[in-house]
């Protein structure tokens, strides 16, 4: 009798709490309810469309799986939105990017941030007020400068590729010359040796199209003509993967992230000396390229924001830790070295985090055509 005494009372006050509360209880529901509903209406959604360069994993020989992999996590957090991601051969991409605005056929995203030509377009989106203060003091070194084209930002920073010269560790070691035990070399220091070098071994010194002109602009900064065809059997050659397996050559200039493809095929690279042309004395300083995604020309400011998300999302921490598969640097002052058991990779890491010297990469195509000739002639 108690117990039933009891079940009445609870049922009542249930009863109770529910006629005085339930209104109120509901009208929170349908608030939180049309909040839900106003913040999918607010979202945006539909395709955006990326183009990117391969970058080689020297661990399994994929180009591309890092960043399907984001591409993935990133559509699966942002439900309704969708990339169209497009692989671009970085030889010919320029010329792509000439047509597809001929043709108003331009991606959404492109890693052409620091590209001097687009920068003077007219065709991306400033980025200065999407790249708080305390983000860009993370940043090395250049980076920042890379990206900027008369006070505007063009380009958040993914990696960067510095051009270094590999020269055969054997060959050093029985050379005459007095040969620099550092891994940044002037100028004068690298022809004696380069020169030494070739007419020990008569094998030639192989430069490719994304280094040579950083070589030629050195020489051509000491103020008097220097052949390098006879100083050290100097040619041009863009496989420089073939040359790495025919070993017919006394050095090798190219980019680091051009050995993840050596590394893969041939393993460690460990019997190369790598060096960079460098001297803040002279006035030089590092070269290489920053890698920075630019967003060309959106019309819904919140199709931006999600470009920008994307970006974020493609250039986090995580990521940038990841950078040493490619044999490439870390845009970051603030994360855990790369390259710390690696000797010269670790070295020019260092190198490059410590440099008071921006490296150059903002050269217009045209430059660089104009320095070719100039050497040539």
């Amino acid at each position: 009798m108690n117990a039933l005494k009891i079940m009445k009372a609870i049922v009542t006050l249930a009863v109770l709490i529910f006629v005085i509360l339930g209104p109120v209880i509901f009208e929170e529901y349908k608030e939180h309810c049309k909040e839900i509903t106003e913040e999918k209406e607010d979202k945006w959604q539909g395709i955006i469309v990326l183009w990117d360069y391969p970058s080689f994993n020297k661990e399994n020989g994929t180009r591309y799986e890092w960043i399907t992999n984001k591409i993935k996590q990133f559509e699966k957090e942002n439900r309704g939105v969708f990339i169209d991601f497009k692989p671009v051969n970085p030889d010919n991409f320029l010329v792509e990017i000439e047509t597809a605005s001929k043709t108003n056929s331009l991606p959404d995203i492109a890693p052409i941030g620091c590209e001097r030509d687009i920068q003077q377009s007219g065709l991306l989106e400033p980025l200065n007020d999407f790249i708080p203060e305390d983000t860009r003091r993370r940043y090395i070194n250049g980076v920042i400068n890379s990206a900027t084209y008369r006070g505007s930002i063009y380009g958040i920073p993914r990696l960067v590729d510095l051009h270094i010269i590999a020269l055969n560790r054997y060959e050093l070691e029985n050379c005459s010359a007095d040969v620099p035990q550092e891994i940044d070399w002037n100028v004068k220091e690298f022809l004696d040796v380069s020169e030494i070098l070739y007419q020990n071994t008569g094998t030639p010194f192989i430069a490719n199209e994304k280094t040579i002109y950083n070589i030629i602009q050195c020489i051509l900064d000491r103020q008097e003509f220097i052949d390098l065809k006879k100083i050290n059997g100097f040619r041009k050659n863009n496989n420089i993967l073939s040359q790495f397996k025919s070993g017919n050559f006394s050095a090798v200039a190219c980019s680091t992230m051009d050995l993840s493809k050596v590394e893969y095929s041939l393993g460690n690279i460990a019997e190369m000396r790598l060096i960079t042309l460098y001297n803040e004395s002279d006035g030089h300083g590092l070269a290489g390229n920053c890698i920075a995604y630019g967003v060309f020309k959106q019309k819904d400011k919140k199709k931006l924001e999600i470009c920008l998300k994307l970006i974020q999302h493609l250039t986090d921490s995580s990521e940038q830790m990841d950078l040493w598969k490619y044999n490439a640097f870390s845009v970051l002052s603030d994360i855990s070295p790369l390259y710390s058991e690696d000797s010269d990779m670790g070295k020019l890491e260092n190198l490059l985090d410590n440099s008071n010297k921006s490296f150059i990469n903002n050269l217009e195509h045209q430059d660089r055509v104009d320095l070719m000739n100039k050497y040539e002639h």
